[in-house]
């Protein structure tokens, strides 16, 4: 994040600092409060939303690590969990934000549906390599993390296409419509609020995923 916001001249020394106090003011503005505010940051005199929601949005935070995870369970409305996220990552989220009251649990997921399960583990073999490939927290709270790991040093890109059905579940909705699905639910029953799936890059392969899209939500209703 820090290359970017250095790219725009908006370089940080504290990333965590700078976003809870942008948070809290954001929050503070979309309530119809007049604000003034001096942080480290963020410094606002006298500001106030000329057209305030009816109905404040929730603000949620997209961060990965414990420390940020507190934070927003201090300012946030909820978090944002990134591709990967497994149901341990839920729980392991809730459990670091220690929210005090409602706090909302929304996730991204891969999708990648195909009639031979093992079709859908090739396509998406690269990209669960890239996230083996760098420190991430959503890998370390899966239930089969060292596994995981160890698999992708010794094998590479192939042993990943070789993972157990298990591991995929915890990585998105990935396999079979019953995989996808089976995905879903075990991050509802972890504490998710909803799941945001994540399309083919490809155009056309994307269009083509709307219905399995359609599918999925109304399966969900019925369970």
């Amino acid at each position: 994040m820090q290359e970017w916001m250095g790219q725009m001249g908006a370089r940080t020394p504290s990333p965590l600092s700078t976003l809870e106090e942008v948070i809290t003011v954001v929050r503070m503005l979309l309530c119809g409060e007049r604000v003034s505010y001096d942080g480290r940051e963020v410094h606002l005199h006298d500001v106030l939303l000329a057209q305030p929601p009816a109905q404040a949005p929730p603000v949620l935070a997209g961060v990965r690590g414990p420390k940020s995870m507190a934070m927003a369970g201090r300012v946030a409305d909820g978090v944002v969990l990134a591709e990967g996220a497994g149901p341990g990552y839920v729980r392991a989220a809730l459990h670091q934000a220690a929210p005090g009251g409602d706090f909302r649990v929304s996730v991204f997921s891969a999708l990648c549906i195909e009639t031979d399960r093992h079709a859908a583990y090739r396509w998406m073999a690269p990209v669960v390599a890239g996230w083996l490939s760098s420190p991430n927290p959503a890998i370390d709270a899966h239930p089969h993390a060292a596994e995981l790991r160890q698999c992708f040093a010794q094998g590479g890109e192939a042993a990943v296409r070789q993972m157990p059905r298990e591991w995929w579940l915890h990585l998105g909705a990935i396999g079979t419509f019953d995989d996808a699905l089976e995905h879903i639910m075990l991050l509802s029953e972890a504490g998710a609020h909803d799941v945001a799936l994540f399309p083919a890059p490809e155009l056309a392969v994307a269009r083509n995923q709307i219905d399995d899209v359609a599918g999925l939500q109304a399966a969900v209703r019925t369970q």
